[in-house]
């Protein structure tokens, strides 16, 4: 099959196993690498976290920046149709785990990068661990300095490759992960009377958090959410708990130390650990009209390295654009729109500066 380059690379970025702790995903960043490192006309900085291809000479210094996480969450192969390390390519589809999140979006950028050719101001950026509260951000921040990115090179832009169905995207909320420790009194079961649970509190807790914790609103990003994710707590069914342990996912939309600041000031409250805690996106720049199609002004639900990234950077004026489809991701039988692909690609090759008038060439 004459596959179109963005279509094969992405292909061929399934068919590994990135999944994010297993060990593989350096090897994701190795195979993205070989498709610049033949040529001299780029420079690569690679680590096991982190990788970044700058043109040497680039025609301006200012770049846009391609960014993207090469791990995926895990796949069971048994619950699979499609197994998930196949690429398989079937319907106008392409099947597997990180097709649509986000590996599509990596090959389409991949894929424009060597079209537009080594001369051409563009940059490329990817992670590892990203499904982990973007544990990798700090690895690809360094990366890009030492490149010159962000000094040398000032970032002109960025687009953040995750899955949007094809969409320009302006932004999402801010995560923050918080842990809240409560804390009681152990004793036996049979006489709870002499103990001071610590998990009926943290339930009462809860409840009185649903209702009152403060979720302020941004004209864009809507209105702040709590979702209790987990509570641990208790040694045994015969033991009053002393300890228990609420996890929490909260979504900002400005600053996050009023929320925390709250937690903290509950009286049922030991401690609160911040597991996790990254800024709102919302860019709303001219050049964001520029790109090959408008901007939406309805947020992704989900959070994505443009927080991290964009922040470390200095807030460049930045987009969320992928190929992948969101009802699919994290899902069996995840798959990307062959078209989509293709689709997306072009609209990056349009947006890299002096690259529009140029068409795909075969590999």
């Amino acid at each position: 099959m004459d596959l179109d380059l963005a279509v094969e690379i992405t292909q061929d970025l399934v068919r590994l196993d990135t999944t994010t702790g297993g060990g593989s995903e350096a090897a994701g960043l190795r195979r993205l690498s070989e498709y610049f490192a033949a040529s001299r006309d780029y420079r690569l900085v690679i680590s096991d976290r982190a990788l970044v291809v700058v043109p040497r000479h680039p025609a301006q210094a200012q770049l846009l920046l391609f960014s993207g996480h090469i791990d995926t969450v895990s796949a069971r192969p048994e619950e699979w149709h499609h197994q998930p390390w196949s690429g398989d390519i079937s319907d106008g589809k392409l099947w597997g785990r990180g097709s649509s999140d986000m590996k599509s979006g990596l090959g389409a950028q991949v894929a424009a990068m060597l079209t537009a050719g080594p001369t051409a101001p563009v940059a490329l950026a990817v992670s590892t661990r990203e499904e982990w509260c973007c544990a990798g951000s700090p690895d690809v921040l360094a990366a890009l300095s030492e490149a010159g990115v962000g000094h040398k090179f000032p970032v002109s832009g960025m687009i953040v490759a995750e899955p949007t169905d094809s969409r320009v995207v302006l932004g999402h909320k801010g995560p923050l992960w918080l842990d809240v420790v409560v804390r009681g009194t152990a004793a036996h079961g049979s006489m709870p009377e002499l103990g001071d649970s610590a998990i009926t509190k943290a339930a009462s807790l809860i409840l009185r958090a649903e209702r009152e914790m403060p979720r302020r609103s941004h004209p864009r990003l809507g209105r702040e959410t709590l979702n209790v994710g987990r509570i641990e707590g208790g040694s045994m069914r015969n033991v009053v708990a002393d300890e228990c342990v609420i996890s929490l996912d909260i979504r900002t939309v400005t600053e996050p130390e009023t929320l925390i600041l709250w937690w903290q000031g509950q009286p049922e409250v030991a401690e609160v650990r911040t597991i996790g805690s990254f800024p709102p996106v919302w860019s709303d720049d001219p050049w964001t009209r520029t790109l090959a199609q408008a901007p939406e002004l309805e947020p992704v639900p989900y959070g994505t390295e443009a927080a991290p990234l964009g922040a470390g950077l200095g807030w460049p004026p930045l987009v969320i654009w992928g190929p992948g489809n969101t009802a699919v991701m994290h899902k069996v039988d995840e798959y990307v729109e062959i078209d989509a692909i293709t689709r997306v690609s072009r609209g990056y090759l349009q947006a890299i500066p002096g690259a529009a008038s140029l068409t795909y060439r075969p590999k």
